[in-house]
């Protein structure tokens, strides 16, 4: 569901299914090409770095909780047990 609390909202869909047990796949693409638009002024250019760079710290004021709350999720990935190696 779409929600309109953060500068970064991408971030906040993927955190969100994440705490609800989603799994996620990334492949490697190696040749994906997209074009990027430039800001038209260094002034709206400091505005998008500023979002860019405060958006995440929002939405993990946002979702603190819900992190710490999720049971049997973790955002670090198991560790291997040394013994266990053959």
């Amino acid at each position: 569901m779409w929600m309109e609390r953060t500068t970064v909202e991408d971030m906040d869909i993927a955190v969100r299914a994440h705490i609800k047990g989603w799994k996620f796949l990334y492949g490697i693409l190696n040749d994906v090409q997209c074009r990027c638009e430039l800001s038209e002024s260094y002034e709206a250019y400091r505005k998008q770095q500023d979002r860019w760079h405060s958006g995440p710290v929002q939405l993990f004021r946002l979702c603190f909780v819900d992190i710490i709350k999720s049971k049997g999720r973790s955002c670090c990935p198991p560790r291997s047990n040394p013994s266990s190696r053959e």
